[in-house]
Parts: C-alpha cells; structure tokens; sequence
C-alpha cells in the first residue's frame, strides 16, 4: 500500500461487500478519490489499519483482503461491541506465534435500525 493511502472495505449484513481505496492528503501532489456506499439496517463497516490486512502468519502469508474478508464473514453481528475484539481474536488465530511488526488499529460501525433513530 501507498503511504498516506487506507483500504475501505465494508461487509454488509446482507453478505454484500464493497471495496474501494481513499487517499488521505497527507501527501502534497497525491490524488484523492472517494467511494459511496449505502447502508441498510444493521449492515457494518470495518475500517481498520494495514496492520490488520498485512498479518503475517508463521509461514510467512500474508492475510490480505480475501483473508480479512473471509474473518469478517464468520463474527457475530449482534453488536459492534462484540465485533472488534472477535476480529483481533481472529487475526491473533491467523498469525499465530509469528511477530507483530505494525499497529492493529480498527474501527466498527453499524447503520442503526429506523427503530432507532
């Protein structure tokens, strides 16, 4: 990944996923794009940092996107709550003993219901 670029991948309730990338300018001269996705009731975002998609196990892979999607794909969706942890969890399971060599930093959001609102 670019310095100063973040992946946006979000895993809709529905089993539905969108992907697209979002250059910060914390660069001079970098391009910026942006990506639009509608939200239903209970359906989450994951934002999280490269060092959630770049794990590496004790066999030298890499989690990647398809990795982290297929993780995603078997947390409980009750709550976001229950979310982040399950996903670290999931991550920790991954790499097993191998070293962490970046920060695991993420973010979970869930579109509330209109009972809600």
């Amino acid at each position: 990944m670019v310095p100063g670029e973040s992946e946006i991948v979000g895993v809709a309730a529905r089993g539905n996923s969108a992907r697209g990338k979002s250059r910060r300018r914390l660069i001079p001269g970098t391009d910026y794009t942006q990506t639009a996705v509608r939200l239903g009731p209970g359906d989450l975002v994951i934002l999280y940092t490269d060092g959630v998609s770049e794990a590496v196990n004790e066999e030298e892979q890499e989690l990647g996107y398809e990795g982290l999607l297929g993780l995603a794909r078997t947390l409980p969706t009750e709550t976001p709550k229950l979310i982040g942890p399950a996903l670290l969890e999931a991550v920790q399971r991954f790499r097993g003993t191998a070293r962490a060599f970046d920060d695991r930093s993420i973010l979970i959001l869930q579109q509330a219901d209109e009972s809600h609102s």
